[in-house]
């Protein structure tokens, strides 16, 4: 009966932690997943630090209510190698030198999104953020740009053969640069 017991009360305690955990937010339709997608912007050369979240969401809301912000591709310290990434980012182990980050915004209404596309090669803390619509994930590895494609092939350069360690900030200053691209 002892055994019966003891078995009962772990049953009731891990009742009680999955109780006391945060429920997971249920999957998006497809159509949520639509709308959801149509409210969001991607920005891109975010700088890593701390406050970035804080900073985008002040930026943002000029343009309408700002939802969430999530920030993706956030360069962590070697030696948190071994630690989760989230934690990494959280215990504050981000390297700036590594590089920027990315980041999604997401609007209330997707009114907002168009009026954001302004603040596109703002400058935050020493970065020019690009600012785009956010596209849908890729379909997986070999996936080619559709043909709606958000990027305009006429006006879009590939510059290749750069140094690892080449920053958008590096290559922004040197297209600016009238004598080495006047058309810009």
């Amino acid at each position: 009966q002892e055994e019966q017991q003891a078995q009962s009360e772990e049953g009731e305690g891990t009742d009680k932690a999955a109780a006391e955990r945060p429920a997971k937010k249920p999957k998006l339709s497809p159509e949520e997943q639509a709308e959801k997608l149509a409210r969001t912007i991607f920005v891109g050369n975010v700088p890593p630090q701390d406050s970035t979240r804080d900073t985008l969401k002040n930026l943002f809301k000029k343009y309408g209510q700002v939802e969430s912000v999530r920030l993706r591709s956030v360069p962590v310290k070697l030696d948190a190698a071994g630690m989760p990434r989230r934690s990494a980012v959280l215990g504050g182990k981000v390297d700036a030198e590594r590089g920027a980050a990315n980041a999604y915004v997401v609007f209330r209404s997707a009114d907002s999104v168009a009026a954001a596309l302004e603040a596109n090669m703002s400058v935050v803390e020493g970065h020019h953020i690009r600012v785009d619509r956010a596209a849908a994930p890729s379909k997986g590895e070999g996936s080619t740009p559709s043909a709606d494609s958000q990027y305009d092939t006429v006006r879009s350069v590939f510059v290749g053969n750069l140094f690892f360690q080449t920053t958008d900030e590096e290559l922004i200053t040197f297209c600016s640069d009238p004598a080495v691209a006047p058309e810009l």
